[in-house]
């Protein structure tokens, strides 16, 4: 289905976030492939990257990372990263893994919460 979709000029940005949402790594790496933006926003600033952060979906990030995603891109209201929804939500695993890839633990949002704080 995604196949068709993607070959009929479907939007494939939207799909590219529910995919990262559920951890379907898969329809990920198709999406990725027919030239899907890893770094797409929302009209909030969120990737699939931050989604993905949220959500827990290690798999799914770790593609959107090797894809070229950036881990450092912040929200446009909080400024929140993938590494501070990653911290919020308890997933210390995805924590790691976007600390290897080079985030920055200490970046303030725009409410000046820092990662350090919550640690």
């Amino acid at each position: 289905m995604v196949r068709l979709l993607l070959d009929r000029g479907s939007q494939i940005d939207t799909p590219l976030h529910i995919a990262s949402r559920l951890g379907k790594t898969e329809i990920v790496q198709l999406l990725l492939q027919h030239m899907a933006h890893p770094d797409a926003a929302t009209t909030n600033g969120y990737t699939p990257l931050h989604i993905s952060a949220r959500e827990g979906q290690v798999e799914t990030a770790s593609v959107l990372l090797e894809a070229g995603a950036s881990h450092s891109l912040a929200t446009k209201v909080s400024g929140v990263t993938p590494l501070h929804l990653a911290s919020q939500e308890g997933h210390a695993d995805m924590a790691a893994l976007l600390i290897t890839k080079g985030a920055q633990i200490n970046v303030p949002t725009k409410v000046l919460w820092k990662l350090t704080q919550s640690m």
